[in-house]
């Protein structure tokens, strides 16, 4: 049993502690993922909560894989892990029969799992949970419990500072379509040959009698349409970047080609709520908008924008585009990103917005090495986090236990 409660610990306290930080380095993306639970729910009213769920849900998850594979308060740690698990393997059955989200977000956009997928896994790791809690009596204290309650503390604060930093200067690792170095037009389409394949048949009728018919092989003009059905015949990949389309406001046609056609560096400007914009957000971006190439995409109406854009001076070309898709561009309201022949270069918060010299510096520098650089700043961020809380970890545990035998 000793060697099945190390196992059980490790297990569970790895899963929670990558399902913590993965929401919290994507505190937005987390928000989306929730109000899409509660929209589903009928709970619209708490959605302006959903980013600040996000958060909370991370800082949880985080504690409690900490707490297990340290052994700090097992009997609160191994009770809530089982609750939580036993709640959400009934909660993502019911996701999976029903649908009401295309995935569950469990692992933010790092680990995308089906619905299914999903509650197949807590179907598998649940059993560990109720395990460790019914040996909860079997754990030795680690320290005493101020040192216990100070160390938890100390996790909490350090997962919401992590959720905060990223909430404010963006995600330290970019997984979505939109990071460093993708050719939009490109992550747009599916590789030859591993596009999804359909097959539509047609119900037609004649002398009240039915008959299916492939779409190659359709009936003449004195049978008569009655339904047609779809399925999928074969699964396929799908595009990294799924919906992105650009609107022009005035036209009201989309221009989302004449955009990922332009040639050399352009500023995109992203603003997904033009009322939501802080009074100096957009100083720096002012001045950009003179010495740069620029346009706004906006999820406002068309009022709204204008109105931001003449309150600053700034005057660039502005389109649509859809809230969701200008948040998974760039996750701040507003926020930068510079495109070179329709590739990501790099992106920018309104915290950290650029200067013209800054960006003037980029622009003169190879797109291809800038967009190296940011790759493997964040390879060195990932590398750097996995190593860090595993010393952590390994150190915190050998020190309570020395601590307890002492004591």
């Amino acid at each position: 049993m000793k060697y099945l409660r190390i196992i059980s610990r490790i297990l569970i306290g790895v899963m929670f502690i990558f399902s913590g930080l993965t929401k919290a380095i994507d505190p937005i993306g987390s928000g989306f993922i929730i109000a899409e639970y509660l929209n589903a729910l009928g709970l619209n009213f708490l959605i302006p909560f959903s980013v600040i769920g996000g958060i909370a849900q991370s800082m949880v998850e985080f504690l409690l894989g900490v707490a297990l594979i340290v052994g700090l308060r097992m009997r609160l740690s191994t009770l809530f892990s089982m609750l939580i698990m036993v709640f959400f393997t009934f909660f993502t059955l019911w996701v999976a029969l029903y649908n009401p989200v295309s995935h569950c977000g469990c692992f933010g956009d790092v680990l995308l799992l089906s619905n299914w997928e999903t509650f197949y896994k807590n179907l598998i790791f649940t059993p560990f949970t109720i395990f460790l809690f019914l040996q909860r009596k079997h754990f030795v204290p680690t320290t005493r419990k101020i040192g216990e309650w100070i160390a938890l503390s100390v996790t909490c604060l350090a997962s919401v500072l992590l959720s905060l930093y990223c909430f404010r200067y963006l995600p330290l690792i970019d997984f979505t379509g939109f990071k460093p170095g993708t050719h939009i037009p490109e992550a747009m389409t599916v590789p030859e040959g591993e596009a999804p394949q359909f097959e539509t048949t047609f119900v037609y009728e004649k002398d009240s009698k039915t008959q299916i018919f492939t779409i190659n092989n359709l009936p003449d003009s004195t049978w008569k349409y009655v339904s047609h059905n779809t399925k999928i015949v074969k699964e396929g990949a799908t595009p990294l970047i799924s919906r992105f389309e650009i609107g022009d406001y005035k036209e009201n046609r989309y221009v989302t080609d004449s955009i990922l056609s332009l040639k050399g560096h352009l500023l995109v400007l992203t603003i997904p709520y033009a009322e939501k914009v802080k009074f100096d957000a957009l100083e720096r971006v002012a001045a950009l908008s003179i010495e740069v190439p620029m346009i706004l995409l906006s999820g406002s109406v068309e009022d709204e924008t204008i109105s931001l854009l003449g309150r600053y001076g700034i005057d660039v070309p502005y389109f649509y585009t859809d809230i969701k898709t200008l948040f998974t561009m760039v996750r701040a309201n507003p926020g930068l990103m510079l495109l070179h022949d329709a590739t990501v270069v790099a992106k920018w918060s309104m915290y950290n917005t650029p200067s013209v010299p800054h960006i003037k510096s980029i622009m003169g520098s190879d797109s291809e090495i800038v967009s190296a650089k940011s790759k493997m700043e964040e390879h060195l961020v990932m590398g750097f986090f996995i190593l860090f809380f595993s010393l952590l970890l390994f150190v915190l545990n050998r020190f309570f236990r020395h601590v307890a035998r002492k004591s």
